[in-house]
């Protein structure tokens, strides 16, 4: 797996996404009929999501 640098971005509102890691995804299951899409490149990506503002806020989903 190839490893992308990490990284982080703050939205005015407070809310700040970290990209953790991200790593391009090759390890497919052929058993569930898994394969990569021609041309595309599949990634997992781990985040970590903080609430640097003055509000509270709820995840959902």
């Amino acid at each position: 797996m190839r490893t992308v640098p990490a990284g982080a971005y703050t939205w005015p509102d407070g809310l700040k996404v970290t990209v953790v890691d991200a790593k391009v995804f090759t390890d497919f299951d052929k058993d569930l009929l898994e394969s990569p899409e021609p041309g595309s490149t599949d990634f997992r990506v781990t985040s970590k999501l903080q609430n640097t503002g003055k509000f509270n806020g709820q995840i959902t989903g």
